[in-house]
């Protein structure tokens, strides 16, 4: 029995003062009755183990339920009588834990209290079983735990133990059969990882040479896997290694004499490794140059059925010949090139990585073409093509730079539009275009800028800057000057300002792919103090008289599908007293501006020369490819054209009518 608390004696009334008496029944159960004494003494939960004490009882021989305490006591605040159950013996308890993967058990093991059992290997048995923990057993750890000293040290100290009772067993797979490369240059034609552990799927490995009787691959059988369990009992099955057959595909491959585990060359030629082995291929033939060849380098020629995909190169030491076309590509050839389609780059800012610019460790993003001797394309647009003797294009060249060590040749009726073509000797080219003034012959050096998507007939064209992308004539002379540093005078400027702001009729005509552009470039301009108030005064106003004149062409007709249109007539010309190019320019944008006429066109009579003068303007939909068909041009939104008379003028309205039919109206 635990020693006296003096002082928690002396505050602690007995239970023969609060009324109470104990006893244990038969089956060591605690029992308490409460008879109020008639005096009101408190008491605390921290006391009743001094009034057991007092009562010759303990709380290690008679463990109290903390809940029926709290029920005592608050019989004994209220002053009412009761006999209740007020405790009793606790066996030992197990807790059985299994991991979530069933590898491990465990178990936490709570002592005995009072009267209670202690723990026995049957009871632990018992619960082991119930939690399904039947195999992996540690007997060592079940015997600790059942040992009559570790019960005794339990209930001494009233603390629980944690033990792992059970381990599972792990299995595992066999390896697959695999094959190993023992040359150390074959084509290993898989996607390859780098040493930064990043893997480029059209990095497939080069196109080396083998003589016969070489080495290729050596099979490796596979191996037995091995069947584990968990402590449940459940079985994890270990699969054995998947096999590989070896065997020779074609002529080109043999097995080794007596090592069927061994493949060989039969022929000298280029290995190629794949998932049943290796064979030899004689002559490299593509259908196509992607994802699938994945890059190509190769000690000869190579023959491309179809297209060169974007991002791929081509090294190699013979021709490259190609179906289709080559898009964005990276192509070295020491002969020739031949391309039966055309070359495509792509378009890009003038701070973009320039197409020759190539990291080996990068992608390729543009197209880059270089032969040792000629290069012959249909078309090439928005790259870069070197030869060391000729480059023969048969269509047009655009936007793309050129370096031919003889001559740039275009024996049709071709086209060099933007960009830079460099030659040694020749640059033989025919470009179409229409000029009004034959003073130009008389010129030793003859410079062409333009914008428009028309094609050029002049001849002896010193330099052709052909930027269609360009919203004006004046914009490239903005950027050329801005590239080349140049100084510009007010007076300069502001002719180069008040170009731009009509050919985009005050910066309406523009779209997100030219926009940027055009407003760095006039920023730039307004470097050098145009003089932007009397420019928009002079372009922009107008006497009353003119303006009441106007009045006269504000009626128009509408086709079936919103196509605005005008015919001015000599007659309301001579009546209205302004002149041909008034009309026909100044009054075109006077049916703008309407939200359900896409298109507008106006006919203008020119009896002098002959002509219907023709202006088209729309609202987003292209129509100089209408213009084009009628002899005229421009640009995408705004271009004209001159037609022989007005029956050719319907025929021009149906085709605009159709163009609006085609986009909703």
């Amino acid at each position: 029995m635990e020693p006296l608390d003096e002082d928690l004696m002396l505050s602690t009334p007995s239970p023969e003062e609060l009324g109470l008496t104990f006893r244990e029944e038969q089956d060591g159960d605690f029992w308490v009755t409460y008879q109020p004494s008639g005096l009101a003494l408190p008491l605390e939960a921290d006391q009743f183990p001094q009034v057991m004490l007092l009562a010759g009882l303990s709380i290690a021989d008679f463990p109290v339920d903390p809940a029926a305490l709290a029920t005592l006591l608050e019989a004994i605040r209220r002053g009412q009588g009761t006999d209740m159950r007020l405790g009793g013996p606790v066996n030992a308890l197990i807790e059985v834990h299994i991991s979530p993967d069933g590898m491990l058990a465990g178990v936490v093991a709570h002592p005995a209290q009072g009267k209670g059992k202690d723990l026995t290997r049957e009871t632990l048995n018992i619960a082991l079983k119930d939690s399904k923990v039947v195999r992996g057993l540690l007997n060592e750890s079940l015997d600790e735990l059942t040992d009559p000293a570790t019960q005794k040290k339990l209930r001494t100290n009233g603390q629980s133990i944690c033990r792992i009772v059970a381990y599972g067993e792990s299995g595992y797979n066999g390896d697959d059969a695999w094959l190993e490369t023992l040359l150390d240059e074959i084509a290993d034609r898989r996607p390859q990882m780098d040493e930064e552990g990043h893997i480029d799927f059209l990095e497939l490995g080069d196109f080396p040479h083998v003589n016969a009787d070489q080495v290729l691959v050596r099979r490796h059988p596979p191996t037995e896997g091995k069947s584990g369990w968990t402590v449940t009992g459940k079985v994890i099955k270990g699969r054995n290694g998947k096999d590989l057959s070896l065997k020779a595909i074609d002529n080109t491959v043999k097995l080794a004499p007596g090592d069927n585990d061994l493949l060989l060359s039969a022929v000298a030629g280029m290995p190629v490794v794949h998932e049943k082995g290796a064979h030899i291929e004689q002559v490299l033939k593509l259908d196509e140059v992607g994802l699938k060849t994945g890059h190509i380098r190769f000690d000869g020629s190579v023959h491309i059925k179809g297209n060169v995909n974007p991002g791929m190169k081509i090294e190699v030491s013979g021709d490259v010949k190609v179906g289709g076309l080559v898009e964005a590509a990276y192509i070295k050839a020491g002969g020739m090139i031949e391309v039966s389609g055309g070359i495509i780059g792509r378009k890009r800012s003038d701070q973009a990585t320039k197409p020759e610019e190539k990291d080996e460790k990068n992608k390729v993003d543009d197209a880059y073409i270089e032969a040792g001797s000629i290069v012959k394309a249909r078309f090439i647009q928005e790259a870069k093509v070197i030869a060391g003797q000729e480059i023969v294009v048969q269509t047009q060249v655009l936007h793309s730079k050129l370096k031919a060590g003889i001559k740039v040749m275009m024996p049709g009726r071709g086209a060099i539009v933007g960009g830079i073509t460099q030659a040694q000797q020749i640059i033989d080219v025919a470009v179409s275009n229409l000029i009004s003034d034959d003073r130009y012959k008389l010129a030793s050096d003859v410079v062409i800028i333009d914008h428009h998507k028309n094609d050029t007939d002049l001849e002896n064209v010193s330099y052709f800057y052909h930027l269609s992308d360009y919203t004006s004539a004046c914009e490239i002379v903005i950027s050329l000057s801005k590239e080349l540093n140049l100084k510009i005078s007010e007076e300069t400027a502001t002719y180069l300002y008040g170009g731009m702001v009509t050919d985009t009729g005050r910066f309406q005509y523009i779209d997100n792919n030219n926009a940027s552009r055009l407003f760095e470039n006039a920023a730039h301009i307004t470097k050098f103090n145009p003089n932007i108030s009397d420019m928009y005064n002079f372009l922009y106003t107008e006497e009353l008289e003119k303006r009441v004149v106007k009045d006269k062409f504000r009626a128009f007709d509408l086709t079936e599908n919103f196509v605005a249109y005008r015919k001015n007539t000599q007659a309301i010309i001579d009546d209205s007293g302004l002149d041909v190019f008034s009309v026909s320019r100044g009054m075109v944008n006077l049916m703008a501006g309407i939200n359900e006429v896409p298109i507008w066109v106006s006919f203008t009579e020119d009896q002098e020369k002959g002509v219907i003068l023709t202006e088209i303007r729309s609202r987003g939909i292209v129509v100089v490819d209408i213009a084009k068909k009628y002899g005229g041009g421009g640009h995408n939104f705004a271009c004209g054209a001159s037609l022989k008379d007005f029956k050719e003028a319907d025929l021009l309205l149906n085709d605009l009518n159709e163009r609006a039919k085609e986009n909703g109206y």
